[in-house]
């Protein structure tokens, strides 16, 4: 007989992603109850920007705590949609139901005018080809870039997840470039957070190092054998350190912190 799940995951997809995505890693979570969110419906018909985003994603993710039950609860959030998990309110404290934060594939803000400004010239070039380009040249292009060059490729006959129109307002309006530099709340950061990157991607592996570097309050995970679609690339190998870090870190209901466990 399978054992009850111990912890709800609320899951967040990437870019040009799907709550499908999170499926390679739910066999090796059979302690975890995963509950993955769908970004474009929270993002369709909205004005894409930063000083909204962070809010509906709260209640999308609110709505999920409200129809399950399960505690504790855990948001796990990869690549664009961990950069929009750092802005829901509360998150950083462990307010509300949610008791912690796994991050994968995160990036915590450009620092310098120079970097916004060459990202945001290449997010307006995507954007115009999400809006003009055949579907199958735009889904080729995305996945040859260099960040993701060491990561798995995806499958055949993959679609937009959402109308052209609103992947290129999610691109220009929540492009890195427009992001706000979240290590200020890094280094308030409260609740328990895991942040994860692959091995084999150089990049966000670095910015992993520096976030372990600078003494920020986060457990950070390299996975050897993965490159940025750590949980597409790797899902054992995720899980495990998932689960460890859920162990060690994430308090059950009725601990007093999240340190003990029995």
């Amino acid at each position: 007989m399978t054992p009850p799940p111990r912890f709800l995951v609320v899951a967040i997809h990437g870019f040009l992603g799907r709550p499908s995505d999170w499926d390679p890693v739910v066999p090796h979570l059979p302690r975890a109850r995963l509950r993955p969110i769908d970004l474009w419906p929270v993002l369709d018909g909205t004005r894409a920007g930063w000083d909204t985003v962070g809010a509906s994603l709260g209640r999308a993710v609110d709505d999920v705590l409200a129809r399950d039950t399960l505690r504790p609860a855990i948001l796990a959030a990869y690549s664009f949609g961990a950069r929009l998990a750092l802005a829901v309110p509360g998150l950083d404290a462990g307010e509300g139901a949610l008791a912690a934060a796994c991050l994968v594939s995160a990036h915590p803000g450009l620092s310098d005018e120079r970097s916004r400004l060459a990202r945001r010239a290449a997010d307006r070039e995507w954007a115009r080809r999400l809006l003009e380009d055949p579907e199958e040249d735009v889904l080729r292009d995305w996945d040859a870039q260099p960040v993701l060059a060491r990561s798995g490729a995806r499958g055949a006959g993959r679609r937009f997840p959402a109308s052209r129109e609103t992947l290129a307002a999610a691109m220009t309006g929540l492009s890195l470039a427009e992001q706000p530099d979240f290590r200020p709340r890094l280094a308030a950061w409260r609740a328990p957070l895991l942040w994860i990157a692959g091995g084999d991607d150089a990049k966000f592996a670095g910015l992993a190092g520096e976030i372990a570097a600078i003494g920020l309050a986060a457990d950070v995970e390299i996975v050897a054998g993965a490159g940025h679609r750590v949980p597409f690339d790797a899902p054992a190998a995720f899980a495990r350190a998932f689960t460890s870090w859920v162990d060690k870190r994430v308090p059950r209901r009725g601990d007093a912190d999240g340190t003990r466990r029995t």
